[in-house]
């Protein structure tokens, strides 16, 4: 799986690209990082997983909001339109 690291997990990856450099004679000008995990479709499917979640609760909060707004914005109209 490709690896977003931060800077200071940047280092323990450039210790390691250096000694790949020196012992092999090859030149990483762009490395990328990657990690090794048992079951990356599991990983990638729960990542999907908690999005769709995230996803689905906003959009539900966005919708109860949006439904508030229109309600007191109706309810305004109707007491102006009453009086």
């Amino acid at each position: 799986m490709r690896a977003i690291v931060s800077e200071k997990e940047k280092a323990l990856y450039r210790k390691a690209i250096q000694h790949a450099e020196g012992n092999f004679g090859m030149q990483a000008t762009q490395p990328l990082y990657f990690y090794w995990m048992q079951d990356p479709n599991a990983e990638v499917t729960y990542a999907q997983d908690i999005g769709y979640k995230y996803f689905l609760g906003v959009s539900l909060t966005f919708f109860g909001l949006q439904l508030c707004i229109v309600m007191l914005t109706l309810a305004s109209l109707l007491k102006d339109a009453i009086v």
